[in-house]
């Protein structure tokens, strides 16, 4: 936090693979995404292994929070210090996060998150990964076995993200589902002009959520039942 802070500005691509541990025909994907980040103001841009355009977008202009989902042209926008803006309210672009850690950046308390959610960390020291020198740690997260490597040269940002699942079954068996992150990062990155500025089709309909106005079921629609 402190490095990125110092950089001022920055970009940082993500490619995360997600597969069945040990199950060679289970289910298995991936997504590719990219955050630009300056001055409180940031983009986010999601997109499938195999697909040809963004899925979602979500844009913080230091004003409003845009988040647009083209494939059905819908969008919502709220204030950007309402709670409506924050993520933990933004059901589609938190769940579109998952698997690649960003949604842990877009945290308005970023330490608070950390210290509420990750508990029996482990230092494993220093290892090469992809080349590199990293400190690698563990600790558990939401129940899940998480492992980190941060760089252990130049700035100590992450490097590596691996996030295990692990489902009862049966008696003493457990299905594992994994997920590995890998970061690049562009710090002191200066965003283009329009870089916060989010182009919505002219027939884009506005919501008050997307994931609720995809399942047909609002929130409101959920009060005193």
């Amino acid at each position: 936090l402190g490095a990125l802070a110092q950089a001022g500005s920055y970009v940082v691509d993500v490619d995360s693979k997600w597969h069945a541990v040990g199950d060679a025909e289970g289910p298995h994907g991936g997504s590719h995404y990219r955050l630009t980040s300056q001055a409180g103001k940031y983009r986010v841009e999601v997109q499938s292994h195999g697909s040809q355009s963004q899925e979602l977008v979500c844009v913080n202009d230091g004003a409003h929070v845009t988040t647009l989902f083209p494939a059905r042209k819908l969008y919502s926008q709220h204030a950007a210090e309402s709670i409506a803006a924050s993520l933990e309210a933004n059901k589609m672009l938190a769940l579109s996060l998952q698997g690649s850690a960003l949604d842990l950046l877009l945290q308005r308390d970023v330490v608070a998150a950390v210290h509420s959610q990750a508990t029996g960390l482990r230092d494993h020291g220093q290892t090469t990964l992809d080349g590199k020198k990293a400190h690698q740690f563990e600790v558990t997260w939401g129940g899940a076995k998480v492992e980190l490597w941060f760089a252990a040269e130049g700035a100590p940002l992450l490097l590596q993200f691996t996030r295990t699942t692990s489902t009862p079954t049966a008696t003493n068996q457990h299905y594992q589902m994994a997920c590995t992150a890998k970061y690049k990062w562009q710090l002191g990155a200066h965003p283009a002009a329009n870089t916060f500025a989010l182009a919505l089709p002219t027939d884009a309909h506005q919501v008050n959520e997307i994931y609720d106005a995809l399942s047909g079921e609002a929130a409101t629609t959920r009060v005193n039942r």
